[in-house]
């Protein structure tokens, strides 16, 4: 059985700032987590956003496909957490 990996204090915070960047554009855009559900190419699980916004571990490719629901470079979201 794999053991889970311990997300350190500094890695907590970006993941962090990174929630929050998402939220700031997704309510910039007049989108509910609902609406930027249905942006996204292959929707994921209902939680998926609120888990992000939350600062919570997501995979890359959710990053990827927010980036592209959102319209935004995927340096740009990566750039605000330093």
């Amino acid at each position: 059985m794999m053991k889970a990996k311990t997300i350190t204090s500094e890695n907590q915070k970006r993941l962090e700032i990174f929630g929050m960047y998402i939220r700031e554009l997704r309510r910039n855009q007049g989108l509910t987590q609902i609406g930027l559900r249905k942006n996204l190419n292959s929707p994921p699980h209902r939680n998926t956003i609120i888990r992000a916004e939350a600062g919570k571990n997501i995979s890359i490719l959710t990053v990827f496909e927010l980036a592209d629901a959102l319209d935004v470079e995927i340096k740009e979201l990566f750039e605000m957490v330093g």
